[in-house]
């Protein structure tokens, strides 16, 4: 009986090891998944050290997306909220709601902050699916420039699908808006 015994535990622990040694998934904390920032480093203004290209710009799951300035939209709310859209086809693009920022500050984003977040939606079968920061864990946004003639900024977040709970990360992000 003890041998039987013991070939079972020999077998699972072997079954155990191969199925979490795939080399697929990295739970390291301190890892740098997809090339892109660790969500869990908040960084300062020094840690800010990329540019970006057109209106939109950023890096999601490591992949380089991109909106030129025909595609985006700037309006600010009667409560101080500056919206920003950029999407380079129905349903395949980013949308920031950023209330009251200012220039030379970096704010917060991430889990339940609806007051500054940001979400990217992504056409997968021909309906969208939208990630939201504010269900992610962690992320922040730089503001460069706040004035009546243009928003720039950077910014990187997690974001969660609460329909399906995939998440993706969002590194090397840059906007730089011109406002009507």
């Amino acid at each position: 009986m003890k041998k039987v015994l013991f070939s079972i535990i020999a077998g699972l622990a072997t079954c155990t090891f191969f199925a979490c040694s795939n080399g697929d998934y990295n739970a390291n904390p301190t890892s740098n998944a997809n090339g892109s920032i660790n969500p869990m480093n908040v960084l300062d203004s020094a840690g800010f050290n990329w540019s970006g290209t057109d209106a939109i710009s950023a890096n999601i799951d490591g992949n380089f997306f991109n909106v030129d300035s025909t595609k985006t939209s700037f309006t600010l709310t009667s409560t101080g909220t500056n919206i920003i859209t950029g999407y380079i086809s129905p349903g395949r693009g980013f949308r920031f709601e950023l209330n009251e920022v200012y220039g030379n500050n970096i704010y917060p984003l991430g889990l339940n902050n609806y007051y500054r977040s940001m979400s990217y939606s992504d056409s997968v079968g021909g309906s969208p699916i939208t990630y939201y920061s504010y269900f992610g864990n962690v992320g922040q946004v730089q503001i460069l420039r706040n004035d009546p003639q243009r928003i720039i900024g950077k910014f990187h977040f997690q974001a969660l699908n609460m329909i399906n709970g995939s998440v993706i990360n969002v590194s090397n992000g840059w906007f730089n808006i011109g406002k009507p």
